[in-house]
């Protein structure tokens, strides 16, 4: 499994602990404190990369028809924002 594809259930639980939307850097925030311990354990990869991996995570929750995000053009969700549709 892609670092990615473990990481879209972690962003979809940050948003609903932080009331449905939030600051992106919040949603950062929220993994590290809550699932430290898996990036640490996921070796050089994850550590160096899990940030890119959780920002690459969120896009592919925007497109798609099973889309669980919000996006900032189509619907107007403020820039820098999270949101769950």
């Amino acid at each position: 499994m892609k670092p990615r594809d473990e990481m879209k259930p972690w962003i979809i639980e940050a948003l609903r602990a932080l009331g449905g939307a939030a600051p992106y850097i919040e949603v950062y925030k929220f993994v590290w404190t809550n699932y430290r311990s898996r990036i640490l354990r996921g070796g050089d990869y994850w550590v160096l990369r899990w940030q890119y991996e959780l920002s690459f995570a969120a896009s592919e929750l925007r497109k798609g028809s099973g889309r669980q995000l919000k996006n900032n053009d189509s619907d107007r969700c403020p820039k820098g924002i999270w949101a769950l549709m």
